[in-house]
């Protein structure tokens, strides 16, 4: 089995026309090839910690994020990452966010 060089990681676009509110966006690197995704989860910019890459506060939605964040990097890298390398012995970066959401060829 060859390992890949891979990561993941979720970070905050800020809306233009709404200085308070950013979208959750994650982004897979497999191999320097990356692919995008929309978290389609709105947040607060200044709920974010950037280093923790998680929302800080005791909140409910900040609890939410967290949740949120944690099941995906857990779901992303532990199951369909690791899935794909040893049933395929290769998984891009397009493979892994395709699954993800549900996509199948």
């Amino acid at each position: 089995m060859i390992y890949y060089a891979f990561s993941l990681l979720l970070s905050l676009k800020r809306q233009m026309e709404s200085k308070r509110q950013g979208t959750l966006l994650g982004r897979i690197t497999v191999c320097g090839k990356e692919s995008c995704f929309s978290m389609k989860k709105d947040l607060d910019p200044n709920l974010r910690d950037v280093k923790a890459g998680k929302a800080t506060g005791r909140s409910v939605e900040a609890a939410d994020i967290n949740s949120l964040v944690d099941g995906t990097k857990s779901t992303i890298h532990h199951r369909i990452y690791r899935d794909l390398q040893e049933r395929e012995s290769s998984a891009s970066a397009e493979k892994v966010k395709n699954t993800f959401l549900g996509i199948f060829d």
